[in-house]
């Protein structure tokens, strides 16, 4: 059953590749493949009022500001989130309820995510 899925969800692109004359299997380079984080800042890039960007996007040089932030942002509405509340009880549990330890322990980790993103981007 996955297996004809599969096979399905693959040949999809190849009929649309032959009903539009696009040739994908000697022309790949027509695909866009991509992270998502870089979809997703396609995206913001396209829709930059909904977006809330209010004007070109720009990769920050020194992001742990952003980090912390995000971290920080994350903590306070997790709390009013129920399924996301428990959890960040847990982490304060566990952590001695040190908000500081936890946000930076979270914004380390947005960290070491963006580094991984950024070297198999580079591959």
């Amino acid at each position: 059953m996955r297996a004809r899925i599969v096979h399905e969800l693959a040949n999809d692109p190849l009929l649309s590749s032959k009903a539009r004359a696009w040739d994908l299997l000697n022309n790949p380079g027509r695909l866009r493949i991509q992270t998502i984080d870089s979809f997703n800042f396609w995206l913001a890039s396209q829709l930059p009022v909904t977006a809330k960007a209010g004007g070109a996007l720009i990769v920050d040089d020194r992001p742990q500001e952003l980090y912390e932030r995000a971290a920080r942002t994350t903590l306070v509405e997790g709390e009013k989130d129920p399924d996301l509340a428990q959890d960040i009880g847990l982490l304060f549990e566990r952590l001695d309820n040190r908000w500081d330890h936890l946000e930076e322990l979270l914004a380390q980790m947005l960290e070491q995510r963006a580094h991984c993103g950024i070297s198999s981007a580079r591959r």
